[in-house]
């Protein structure tokens, strides 16, 4: 008794891995470099923040992680402040959906009050669709451009600990995603307190 194989599937399948094979070990050192920019920006000023958040995309049903950091810019009038979100995420092959972002937000610090601050948010990322050949949810090649449109909820907590969830739009693909993670004021002293600058000395004459 003979196996019926389908030789045309068996052959598919494998190009299909081959391919997603090679676009991982191609995005790979570039997710590492990224990761690293991300973390250097957090330890080069004192009122950056880093961490990072689980991702559940609810349109393809995928789950996914991410790395960030926050570099406030400067306040303005008839909002409190306006952030830069420097940021990576990740949706592994064990997902329907396997993507790589990597990209920056921009934060509209909108409303604070007591530890509570509120933000609309706008993210513009560059991400490589992984399994772009092997899915049945959309159609599209493997480079793509994505725009995010989101609200943000963020809560100071145990003095330099800020938790945070939000609620996004992908534009693209009109698909809808949710964000808990939570972030870590770099720097921060025991109190709670971001540290000035030191001022130099004056000099003497």
């Amino acid at each position: 008794m003979f196996l019926n194989i389908d030789t045309n599937y068996v052959c598919k399948t494998f190009d299909s891995w081959r391919h997603q094979h090679i676009t991982m070990k191609k995005s790979v050192p570039f997710f590492l470099v990224i990761t690293g920019s991300i973390i250097s920006l957090s330890l080069s000023a004192q009122q950056n923040r880093f961490g990072g958040s689980a991702i559940y995309n609810l349109s393809t049903r995928s789950l996914g992680f991410g790395l960030r950091t926050e570099i406030p810019i400067k306040q303005i009038d008839l909002l409190e402040g306006i952030s830069v979100v420097p940021q990576v995420s990740y949706y592994p092959g064990f997902n329907p959906v396997s993507e790589l972002y990597i990209g920056s937000s921009v934060h509209l610090n909108a409303y604070a009050y007591d530890r509570w601050m509120f933000y609309g948010l706008l993210n513009l990322s560059y991400y490589g669709w992984i399994n772009n050949d092997d899915t049945e949810y959309r159609q599209g090649d493997f480079s793509n451009l994505g725009v995010d449109l989101g609200v943000g909820l963020s809560r100071k907590v145990r003095k330099c600990w800020y938790p945070f969830f939000e609620f996004r739009f992908n534009a693209r693909w009109a698909e809808f995603n949710a964000r808990l993670g939570i972030m870590h004021a770099i720097k921060c002293d025991r109190r709670g307190a971001v540290p000035c600058s030191k001022i130099p000395p004056q000099p003497t004459f």
